[in-house]
């Protein structure tokens, strides 16, 4: 029913567009569970680890789980981002950075992009199974990637639609981020040979936030000069939070693993 009809057009209305009052309809019908799920995700990765990570011991099993799932969550990315990209290159390339960032357009009711939009905020429920996979395989589940999974949740569901203009960015950027990090994943279940690429993951990951975090203060400033921008100024000192806290983690994160590849590095050579 979304797709009824044909190719994307820049300048689509909501009537031939995406209906955004039923998506929202729908995401706030689902805000309660999802809080739920939330709490059950944070309660279950505290205290729940040493029975998961017993319930199957079939590593092979375990293994092609893994390969199906993050082929499916890379294959859905890429799905996603080629529904943003007609919008989104219009919007930076023929509009510009400050249309890009503070003017809401045709994003969230275009055919296509307001589709992305609403099926990029629930996928955001499905992807805590990447945390459930981890505790299966027996793998550690640091703060890091637990924190990032239930703040992202809660942030696209209670959020949705008011976001407004800041969201074009933020969800393109983290669906292309998605595309490259689950086919890595995919690939590091088949082959070791990948895994020396793993920090350029992690460095598309903080080049995300620090864009994330530059964009909140344009438009901040913007609203600031009474200036309009289509995003709701409530919202962003918590989007704020939410980049900053994930700048400063990750950037620990990729500190301390390079620190530890390079002194390995080291060692090896001297022996």
């Amino acid at each position: 029913m979304f797709f009824k009809g044909a190719i994307y057009n820049a300048t689509a209305t909501t009537t031939n567009g995406f209906d955004l009052d039923a998506g929202v309809a729908r995401i706030v019908s689902l805000r309660p569970y999802i809080l739920m799920l939330d709490i059950g995700y944070i309660l279950l990765v505290l205290f729940g680890k040493d029975k998961l990570s017993n319930l199957i011991k079939n590593k092979v099993l375990l293994r092609d789980i893994s390969l199906v799932w993050n082929s499916f969550n890379a294959l859905f990315s890429i799905f996603v981002v080629a529904l943003l990209l007609p919008e989104c290159i219009y919007a930076l390339f023929i509009r510009g950075w400050e249309y890009a960032v503070c003017s809401k357009g045709d994003f969230l009711t275009g055919r296509l992009s307001g589709f992305g939009m609403y099926i990029f905020t629930l996928s955001k429920a499905w992807e805590l199974f990447d945390t459930i996979l981890l505790m299966l395989r027996g793998r550690p589940v640091i703060f890091l990637h637990y924190y990032h999974h239930a703040l992202v949740l809660f942030q696209v569901f209670f959020t949705y639609p008011n976001t407004g203009s800041f969201a074009r960015m933020a969800t393109m950027m983290n669906v292309i981020v998605h595309s490259i990090m689950y086919s890595y994943f995919a690939l590091a279940t088949v082959t070791e040979s990948v895994r020396k690429y793993s920090k350029f993951v992690t460095i598309s990951q903080l080049l995300q936030f620090i864009i994330g975090c530059y964009g909140i203060l344009y438009a901040r400033g913007r609203l600031n000069r009474g200036e309009i921008c289509e995003t709701d100024p409530n919202q962003l000192p918590f989007h704020m939070f939410i980049y900053a806290s994930f700048l400063a983690i990750f950037a620990h994160f990729f500190y301390g693993t390079f620190k530890k590849s390079r002194a390995s590095l080291g060692k090896r050579k001297k022996q």
